[in-house]
């Protein structure tokens, strides 16, 4: 088995305040569900459970689930909103290596750079794995920013969250970054996992019918990357769900508090490249600094100069070719007046 030391939880519930049922929609003759079940099998492995509440109106999940051949976990408490306390009694059961919490409403996972993050955290014994990237910066699409925690991890967060932090089940970890232990920040995935305003998830009937139109022509097993692609090339379906504004993410659900302790806390980890070198800045005032696009890291800014990730220092005004294709950055050094830099 590819993966075993995997536990994935696709957590459902057929309610849902703008979709209902969106879980089990149809897509080309197949519920949703089905179709994430069925990539998650193909790409990752493992052992997969859907998790879901004790309400009659969720029998039709578990009998999805069953017919696609996976094993279903119901809890009384996320029939409340306690998705935590849900995703846990599956991992009780099981007590795998690592624990992928992964909410059903996200249709095209990039199994490629899950499996990525667990050779990563596999190879660091890491509990956590994140992209290296500014806070407020332009994320990757839905399907690329989902990642795996170690089992120590999990049970952190099962422990110590509350509140709000019940629901979503990895915002106690988002705002407590420090308390986990070791968290590998990776440097940003390629271009093609970035699309501005493509909004791959399904929460209102909008991006239903986004999902639709992908599935329509391309089907729902292909790569994220061919995904993006596509709709590149059908930008009259892309933007049928442009005008959904996002409930949750950083920008969502994090204060200026949060982002400096996120800042602080990447900083002292280094980046983590793709070609499995940990590269950090040992000053004590160096500032991450981003290309134009936020997705690479030059380098960090101290006294005026620039420390890239290969050693160099850069003193003098520098125009800076990234791995982002045709984005490009200057670097200008602080200009320093009556001893003070600026």
């Amino acid at each position: 088995m590819k993966n075993p030391d995997l536990l994935t939880v696709i957590t459902a519930r057929m309610s849902s305040q703008r979709c209902p049922g969106k879980v089990l929609a149809d897509i080309e003759g197949k519920p949703l569900l089905y179709h994430q079940i069925q990539r998650i099998k193909t790409g990752l492995g493992g052992r997969i459970t859907v998790a879901t509440t004790t309400n009659p109106e969720d029998d039709k999940i578990e009998n999805v689930a069953r017919a696609a051949g996976v094993s279903v976990t119901r809890h009384h408490k996320a029939n409340e909103g306690d998705v935590v306390s849900l995703v846990h009694k599956a991992v009780d059961k099981v007590k795998p290596g690592y624990v992928f919490p992964f909410p059903a409403d996200i249709p095209f996972l990039a199994t490629e750079i899950v499996q990525r993050s667990l050779d990563v955290m596999r190879r660091q014994k890491a509990n956590a794995f994140l992209w290296y990237m500014p806070p407020q910066a332009e994320w990757p699409v839905y399907g690329a920013r989902e990642f795996p925690l170690s089992l120590t991890a999990w049970r952190l967060i099962n422990a110590a969250a509350r509140g709000d932090e019940r629901e979503h089940v990895r915002l106690w970890f988002d705002r407590n970054r420090g308390s986990v232990g070791r968290v590998i920040y990776h440097e940003a995935p390629d271009n093609i996992y970035f699309r501005g305003k493509y909004r791959l998830e399904v929460d209102t009937p909008q991006d239903l019918a986004v999902v639709r139109g992908i599935a329509a022509k391309i089907g729902m097993q292909r790569p994220v990357k061919d995904v993006n692609l596509f709709l590149d090339k059908n930008p009259h379906i892309a933007m049928l769900n442009w005008s959904i504004k996002e409930k949750t993410g950083p920008s969502a659900s994090f204060n200026p508090a949060d982002y400096k302790k996120w800042w602080q806390h990447m900083k002292a980890e280094g980046a983590y490249s793709w070609d499995n070198q940990v590269v950090r800045f040992t000053g004590s005032k160096g500032i991450p600094k981003f290309c134009e696009a936020n997705r690479c890291l030059l380098g960090w800014g101290s006294n005026g100069n620039l420390h890239t990730p290969k050693g160099d220092i850069i003193a003098h005004a520098l125009r800076l070719v990234c791995k982002c294709e045709d984005v490009t950055s200057n670097w200008k050094p602080a200009i320093r007046r009556k001893g003070r830099q600026r």
